[in-house]
């Protein structure tokens, strides 16, 4: 059974220590960097300081959400930049049913902090029967059972940093679920609401105790050009509010602030379908100098 939903951004900036943080907002393609109006630079270290104590906090508190529910499995649903997928094979969604990961000990978008890898346990019969009941269902998805990774040698830092902060042991095993939302063409957010119902239904049938993870969002100018306030807490107001339906109605049109990194939300959009009611938002921090709209909630799922 499905009976925690958690959601958390994801951007490398978030999981970097003091000492690498001045370079998180210089980590940009070189053809934007000239265009760069450098909108951190009135983040003095002292407001860095409490921002990166607000990012320990929100993952504090979505930790003690998942010691309190205690699953046997963590679902965690992402995109991939290149880590794990290339133009060799871009699957709209795809799930791993292997049992391990590779994952960089350090921030794998940055170099200088990686100081080898690690292994994390994967629930392989779990994420079959997903995988099966979603066939069954009409929604058919990529997979692969052997770690391979075609861009790098470990898995997604979607999967890895927001997994070490919540699970420092690593004791829960997980089920990796990538949603492609860089590479053109982009699944709707009407089709990612879907996989989040089928997932919902799937899982009322299991047996074992489970959680799930949106990782990545929300809005995300790799430029470090803007941070969109206003569309950020419009998102989060309607996740509050129960009314996370409204999402659907995104990417149906073309907007600069919903390419690129905004469209991790995707993640977002399927917890929160297979979660249903109401989110309970833990921090939402506008950090300019990370280049995110940061954001932590969850949901707890009625028994």
């Amino acid at each position: 059974m499905l009976g925690l939903g958690l959601a958390a951004s994801n951007n490398p900036a978030i999981f970097l220590s003091k000492e690498h943080w001045e370079n998180a907002y210089k980590n940009v393609p070189p053809e934007v960097v000239d265009l760069q109006p450098f909108m951190g630079k009135d983040e003095s270290m002292e407001k860095i300081d409490t921002t990166l104590a607000r990012y320990r906090a929100a993952f504090d508190g979505l930790r003690r959400q998942i010691e309190d529910y205690r699953p046997e499995a963590l679902i965690i649903v992402g995109s991939d930049r290149g880590e794990m997928f290339t133009r060799i094979n871009t699957p709209t969604f795809s799930i791993f049913t292997g049992p391990e990961v590779i994952a960089a000990d350090g921030i794998s978008a940055a170099p200088e902090t990686v100081k080898g890898t690690y292994k994390i346990r994967c629930d392989s019969t779990l994420a079959t029967a997903i995988l099966d009941g979603l066939v069954q269902s009409e929604f058919e998805l990529s997979w692969g059972s052997e770690f391979k990774p075609v861009g790098g040698s470990v898995v997604s830092h979607m999967v890895s940093a927001p997994y070490k902060a919540l699970v420092p042991n690593m004791n829960i095993p997980i089920i990796p679920l990538f949603i492609n939302a860089f590479s053109a063409p982009l699944p709707p957010a009407a089709r990612c609401w879907d996989l989040g119902v089928k997932l919902r239904e799937i899982l009322a049938e299991r047996p074992e105790r489970i959680a799930i993870l949106a990782s990545g969002g929300l809005s995300y100018d790799i430029a470090g050009r803007w941070v969109d306030e206003p569309f950020d807490r419009w998102l989060l107001d309607s996740l509050q509010s129960g009314k996370a339906d409204k999402l659907k109605r995104l990417f149906t049109f073309d907007s600069e602030n919903l390419r690129g990194p905004t469209g991790e939300i995707r993640s977002w959009i399927t917890v929160a379908a297979a979660c249903g009611g109401k989110a309970r938002v833990v921090d939402y921090i506008p950090s300019r100098q990370s280049k995110t709209g940061a954001a932590f909630a969850y949901w707890q799922i009625a028994k």
